[in-house]
């Protein structure tokens, strides 16, 4: 007779399962961005894969922006410049002097309309952030928006470095991301500032293949019911990704934790009701899917806990761990299983994933990613190195196996005072 299988075996045989699932979804084209045929695969197949594991579906439908872009180019008349599409930017094809301008007092100053604003700089030291982001406002950015209004250029060049806590590994990154801003954007290298500011009002063509729309869309949610369904608990991850990039580590490898975590408590579901969330939306300026989850379920007074795995699973680097108001039986519960997965490490507070929505509304949360990763952040993510040979698969089934410990942990106590 044998037994049942050891943990190492167990956790090779998830591990398996989780790079089917990471090399799934980053061989989707073009990418996972809401409103492409990847984004519409990738719901198809989170959907497929917890429907395959007996759990209840939901999909909640939503409407936003999605974008399709070309090339770009910025002509001196003696010099054709590749330039990056601005996302979400209009098109645009046409000519104007070149006005530069590197604050907000200069871009007033400057004579800029129907021009071609280059803009470098402090005004484009970060990414800014879209007016009407549905989870907080930034003032000061709105000032950059409006004032760009107000001079109304042709088209705007924005000539960027790097800013890790947006634009993540992107260099150039786009100063622009909103649909809702409706002059031509592009971008380009900080490098090549001095080789365009002698143009100064001298007449230069841009071109700029981009075209914005709405898309249908949808948010799946897979619930593993409980036996009392009094509680909830969210395992969450994005399933999306930036245009253009496979999103391997930002964020295949949170999904395929999630499903894992999933098939984990499958044989013996506990107590509470959990919740599997691929949000579809992280990474778009919008958060539509984000969005579409609270307003179809905005009480979050019955969620015990919030699990969020975002960015986990680097190669060569622990499982980070962010604890936001736990305390109490959650804090033994965590302690519990963080005492049997010696690869789970604590880690810095970071709230630039989907928890963060929740913990906003005072619900506690757990927070998983790449130890390290304000570091690592500023070179893998949003970049085409994200690929699937970045990860770490036994490392990501030790991460799923943690989850489940901590839902079973949670489930035993409530149990226990119930």
């Amino acid at each position: 007779m044998t037994g049942p299988p050891k943990d190492s075996t167990r956790t090779e045989v998830l591990a398996v399962s989780i790079t089917s699932h990471v090399r799934a979804l980053c061989n989707l084209e073009p990418d996972r961005s809401p409103g492409s045929p990847g984004n519409r695969d990738a719901v198809a197949y989170v959907e497929t894969a917890l429907e395959g594991l007996g759990l209840e579906v939901e999909s909640l439908p939503f409407e936003t922006f999605g974008w399709r872009a070309g090339a770009a180019a910025l002509d001196t008349g003696g010099e054709t410049i590749p330039v990056h599409p601005g996302p979400y930017s209009p098109s645009y094809d046409g000519s104007g002097p070149l006005a530069v301008a590197a604050s907000v007092d200069e871009i007033g100053s400057a004579d800029a309309r129907e021009s071609i604003l280059l803009l470098h700089g402090p005004v484009a030291a970060e990414q800014l952030t879209p007016r009407g982001y549905p989870w907080y406002d930034n003032p000061s950015h709105d000032a950059i928006l409006d004032a760009i209004e107000a001079a109304a250029p042709a088209c705007v060049i924005a000539a960027t470095g790097t800013d890790p806590a947006s634009a993540a590994g992107l260099s150039p990154f786009p100063l622009i991301e909103d649909a809702g801003f409706d002059i031509p954007s592009a971008y380009v290298s900080e490098d090549l500032v001095p080789r365009l500011r002698p143009f100064a009002g001298t007449a230069l063509r841009a071109r700029i293949d981009s075209e914005r729309f709405v898309a249908a869309c949808s948010q799946p949610i897979g619930r593993l019911r409980g036996r009392t369904d009094t509680l909830r608990v969210l395992v969450t991850s994005h399933l999306d990704t930036k245009p253009g990039t496979p999103g391997a580590l930002d964020n295949a490898s949170g999904v395929a934790v999630m499903l894992a975590v999933a098939e984990l408590l499958r044989g013996d579901p506990p107590r509470l009701t959990v919740e599997f969330v691929a949000f579809n939306g992280e990474d778009h300026f919008a958060s539509p899917g984000e969005v579409a989850y609270l307003d179809a379920y905005p009480d979050a007074s019955d969620v015990a806990l919030v699990i969020n795995i975002d960015g986990a699973g680097y190669t060569g680097r622990p499982t980070a761990l962010s604890r936001f108001g736990i305390d109490g039986p959650l804090e033994t519960a965590v302690d519990s299983a963080l005492a049997d997965h010696p690869r789970i490490t604590e880690g810095e507070p970071w709230l630039s994933g989907d928890h963060a929505i929740f913990v906003m509304r005072n619900v506690p949360a757990l927070a998983l990613t790449s130890g390290g990763m304000r570091s690592l952040w500023a070179t893998v993510p949003h970049t085409h190195a994200d690929t699937p040979d970045v990860l770490d698969p036994g490392l990501l089934a030790h991460t799923a196996r943690f989850v489940a410990g901590v839902v079973r942990a949670l489930d035993r106590r409530q149990e226990h005072h119930s």
